[in-house]
């Protein structure tokens, strides 16, 4: 029995057809056509109509069932018919080119090669010019596929003779044997093609292709195919400024691929002061990918501080280079971070808008690193006057955290004070006196301190469930578990007065807290980390 027509180059079921050359079908629930003149005696609306383009999709989907039918009963013939009527119907002929594209994928599907061929050819020979494309489109790969590339060359050439044929075909089959070519890879002729696309496209043509090409040859790490293509455009006279924006890019993606390093920042100066602010910035993000695997972080600070420095006027890509500068301190000397954001801000300008996301992006990546943890708190200050508010708001937050880890607690209590985004009353209330005890024993005062975490604990039963959360773990403690933790610290505190009266009371409330803890969780991971706090005084 026939198999079902399936009749795309990789044959792939009818139904998917109709939407990979038709395209899908446009919805025409919306399209109503106007109902007809209301009379005194009519009560019924009218059914609203479908589009022509809806009406199309509906014949051809018929088609292909009736094809399918007709071919499991072996009447191919009659099945070719269904698409030769389909196609010479004058309701169709808006979709007159893909009729014909369906005309010919469906000879071939059938194996029928040499009436594909003569489709084709006529089409090519006599018009119209839309159906000469598609024809190429479908037979020469065809022919490429199931013969030899030396048959589809033949062919393309015995078109590209056709007397008068369309430039738009010479255009086609030209590009089609560069491309192939380059897939071969069969340099010779991809060059040959390439110095005749020069000469003989329009110039916007020719650099598209070009430059896709190009694409093409670097995303596959061809550097030597590159550099022969590069070395045939570099020939031509009076190239347009588009050809030799492509030159100037290509070289230097080129020596980045190579790993050339020096002659890359040197070309990229020269590109990144000719370059508008688009492309340059594409060019930035394009090799940057490449230098960074290498881990070539020099010729990156070099690249990106040619255009922070100058090329200020480039917006986009200065706002890609401020981010690479600040990735490449990352990677390789956090210690440069602070001077860099300030240089951002303060000397070369750049919009808080932009610093702002780089900042809460790595502040907490870089918080047990105390010393640069307090040289990146007063750039906080700078940004929180001048970015917006929401990344004001994360970054006051952060700044608290960072007074507080780098034992700055008269400015936390000021931070405090002044209020955080975001947090209630209890939340404030709480923190102020942690940070007030964390102050007291900085300043040598432990009753004070003492004082201090007693009044944190009285406020623990109205804070809010996501702030009992350990951030540090990420684990959520009861608040029995707080309590505990707390009353051990002021035990502790108490022991070093000492006062060891008040220490031992103090101790054996936090034992009876952990125990509580203990026995309102069943998470291992939370008992771990109560068990490993509480040490002995569960015992």
């Amino acid at each position: 029995m026939q198999t079902r027509f399936k009749v795309n180059v990789s044959v792939v079921t009818i139904a998917v057809i109709s939407a990979t050359l038709f395209g899908c079908k446009k919805d025409t629930s919306s399209v109503i056509q106007p109902p007809p003149p209301s009379t005194a005696t009519s009560t019924v609306t009218a059914e609203p109509q479908p589009d022509p383009e809806s009406l199309f999709f509906e014949a051809l989907d018929k088609a292909y069932n009736t094809a399918n039918e007709l071919l499991e009963q072996a009447q191919t013939n009659e099945a070719i018919q269904v698409f030769e009527d389909l196609y010479a119907d004058a309701r169709w002929e808006e979709w007159s080119n893909r009729l014909f594209a369906e005309k010919v994928r469906f000879h071939l599907y059938l194996g029928n090669t040499e009436i594909a061929r003569e489709l084709t050819l006529d089409a090519c020979a006599n018009g119209p010019t839309d159906n000469g494309i598609a024809g190429l489109q479908l037979f020469i790969p065809y022919i490429h596929e199931t013969d030899s590339l030396e048959a589809a060359y033949t062919l393309a050439d015995q078109i590209e003779a056709l007397p008068g044929l369309a430039p738009e075909l010479t255009q086609y089959i030209i590009e089609w044997r560069f491309f192939t070519a380059l897939a071969a890879p069969n340099m010779e002729v991809a060059s040959q093609t390439l110095t005749k696309m020069f000469t003989t496209f329009p110039a916007e043509t020719a650099n598209r292709i070009f430059g896709n090409a190009i694409d093409s040859l670097l995303n596959n790490k061809r550097e030597a195919d590159t550099s022969a293509l590069l070395a045939i455009a570099s020939t031509i006279a009076d190239p347009t400024p588009g050809l030799t924006q492509i030159i100037t890019i290509t070289k230097v993606r080129l020596a980045a691929l190579k790993a050339d390093w020096a002659n890359t920042t040197a070309l990229f100066s020269d590109a990144s002061a000719t370059l508008d602010d688009t492309p340059l910035r594409r060019l930035l993000i394009q090799i940057m990918s490449t230098m960074r695997r290498a881990k070539a972080f020099d010729a990156v600070d070099q690249c990106v501080e040619q255009i922070l420095y100058n090329q200020a006027d480039k917006k986009a890509s200065v706002s890609q280079a401020a981010r690479f500068w600040i990735e490449s301190a990352m990677a390789t000397d956090h210690s440069a971070l602070a001077e860099r954001f300030t240089k951002l801000i303060d000397e070369l300008k750049i919009d808080a808008a932009e610093i702002g996301p780089l900042y809460t992006r790595y502040f907490y990546d870089l918080i047990n690193d105390v010393a640069l943890v307090g040289k990146l708190l007063p750039i906080a200050d700078k940004l929180i006057a001048t970015t917006d508010t929401e990344t004001a708001k994360t970054i006051k937050t952060m700044r608290l955290d960072g007074a507080f880890v780098t034992d700055d607690f008269d400015k936390a209590i000021s931070y405090l004070e002044a209020g955080i985004p975001d947090r209630d009353t209890p939340w404030h209330n709480m923190a102020l006196a942690k940070v007030r005890a964390h102050n007291s024993l900085k300043n040598n005062k432990p009753r004070e301190a003492v004082k201090y975490f007693r009044e944190f604990m009285t406020y623990i039963d109205d804070v809010k469930e996501d702030d009992t959360i350990d951030p540090s773990t990420g684990i959520q403690h009861s608040r029995d578990m707080l309590r505990g933790r707390n009353a051990k610290r002021i035990a502790e505190i108490l022991a070093s007065i000492p006062d060891a009266e008040a220490a031992t009371g103090a101790m054996k409330e936090a034992a009876d807290y952990f125990k509580k803890a203990l026995a309102e969780t069943k998470d291992e991971e939370t008992r771990a980390v109560i068990i490993a706090e509480a040490g002995n005084l569960l015992e």
